[in-house]
């Protein structure tokens, strides 16, 4: 069996105010976001938990377990939608002079 790893920027945090604030534990001063459950990440980037999870475990998108739970943060997200942003913007040039 597989030991999964959590991801290495949200492996430090603390809870302020309700919210689970973390910083990057890499450089030490970038923000990796709010942690966020799969269903929360599913608003975010409009689509079910199934589809977020699948995103996760295929590598996709970064997140990582707490015992029985998936996690990730809207940093993840953000850089998931910047990231399908390029890929189709670059799609969209090729195609272009078609």
């Amino acid at each position: 069996m597989q030991r999964l790893r959590p991801y290495p920027a949200l492996l430090e945090s603390e809870d302020k105010g309700g919210f689970m604030e973390t910083r990057n534990t890499q450089t030490g001063n970038e923000d990796a976001g709010e942690v966020i459950t799969l269903s929360q990440a599913g608003e975010i980037l409009h689509a079910s938990y199934s589809t977020v999870r699948r995103l996760v475990l295929s590598g996709e998108l970064k997140g990582f377990r707490i015992r029985n739970s998936w996690r990730t943060s809207t940093t993840a997200c953000d850089e998931y939608i910047r990231n399908r942003f390029d890929e189709q913007s670059s799609i969209c040039k090729s195609t272009d002079g078609i």
